[in-house]
């Protein structure tokens, strides 16, 4: 490698005061000395704040006229389309007017799934870019109440449906759904609430209800006897209570041992949140609205919930969502000091039917 003789520093000012002249004769205004790097991407972003920037063409295309000063843009008074996918790189994105199907008011429970497919053509799904090659979707049922004083506290709360759907991310089927009935052992009879909202009743239990591990070892040995061959597979649940609230807890209790895969799920609420940002999660139930879907049967029944959350997986890979990183849940978690939990509680609702002379009280489902 050959090193240049250093100039002298008279020779070195005299080229820099011969540079600054050229500049200062020079007909360009934006002349410089040192050539600079423009990033296309930086400078095609629509966040970047120029004359042309594209939030404020959508506002002196909006503006009034009563106030046509439009120069100085607040961004807090701009509202875009809402619900964008975080794979959103089109410009017509950020389009001034909103689909004719939206809702007068500015709600946050709204998604165009329509406009999401128009502007997401770009987008190629490529299945092994997937961290594993099937989903094992999941969502238990317990024991539950309602009420001033519950029988049934998240303390003795026990399973009492395991249902389990197979979601094949290449073909994006449904590829096997199976379910078991668990009798539980805390409890001798279901409230008329839990029997209500799942509808389990105690007749279908005492018929086809097995031990809780011996759900959890039939559920071993179809995993065993499919996933073979290099197959690839990840619980997902409908939040992070299935496995750490229930599941754990429960086996933990009754000393019951599980293998270490039901500690590696993923958590549906989040990875709605990261595919659509500006959605507002708060169940099953506002996925489904937001998504533009609707129930596989009856809600909360614990096979029907798991063909729902695959119609909901269906959509958001379509969308462009990846699933890649889950959530591992260590060897040292312990459920019992786990207060992220709450009671089941469900507000009252009261019917419009008169029976008797007195209203009729009844409960939402969430």
């Amino acid at each position: 490698m050959r090193l240049d003789t250093p100039t002298s520093p008279s020779s070195s000012s005299s080229t820099l005061d011969q540079n600054s002249n050229a500049i200062q004769n020079s007909d360009y205004e934006d002349a410089c000395i040192f050539p600079i790097e423009v990033n296309e991407e930086v400078q095609s972003s629509p966040f970047k704040r120029s004359p042309n920037h594209q939030y404020r063409n959508n506002r002196n295309q909006n503006k009034s006229p009563k106030n046509n000063n439009t120069t100085n843009f607040n961004q807090s008074t701009y509202t875009p389309n809402r619900f964008p996918s975080r794979h959103q790189k089109n410009k017509s994105y950020y389009s001034s007017s909103p689909p004719n199907n939206a809702r007068k008011h500015k709600s946050k429970s709204y998604i165009d799934f329509d406009q999401f497919q128009q502007q997401n053509q770009f987008y190629e799904i490529h299945n092994g870019r997937h961290r594993y090659d099937y989903l094992v979707i999941i969502d238990f049922e317990a024991t539950c109440d309602n009420g001033v004083n519950p029988v049934i506290t998240r303390d003795n709360q026990e399973m009492i449906e395991f249902p389990f759907v197979v979601f094949d991310l290449a073909s994006m089927e449904v590829i096997h759904k199976e379910r078991y009935y668990v009798k539980p052992t805390w409890s001798d009879k279901l409230t008329p609430f839990c029997t209500q909202l799942t509808g389990i009743t105690d007749e279908i239990l005492e018929k086809e209800g097995i031990s809780l591990s011996n759900a959890i070892q039939n559920f071993h040995n179809y995993v065993k006897k499919t996933f073979t061959d290099g197959k690839t597979f990840c619980i997902l649940t409908d939040s992070e209570w299935d496995i750490k609230g229930l599941l754990i807890k429960e086996a933990t209790t009754k000393g019951i041992s599980f293998d270490s895969y039901f500690r590696t799920f993923y958590d549906l609420r989040k990875e709605y949140s990261k595919c659509y940002p500006y959605a507002f999660v708060r169940g099953l139930k506002s996925m489904v609205d937001q998504s533009g879907l609707s129930f596989v049967g009856q809600h909360h029944s614990g096979l029907c919930d798991c063909l729902t959350i695959s119609e909901i997986v269906k959509r958001m890979i379509y969308d462009g969502h990846i699933f890649e990183e889950p959530i591992v849940v260590s060897d040292y978690y312990d459920p019992f000091r786990d207060n992220s939990f709450t009671e089941f509680i469900q507000k009252p609702v009261y019917n419009t039917t008169k029976s008797s002379g007195l209203y009729e009280k009844g409960f939402s489902s969430v």
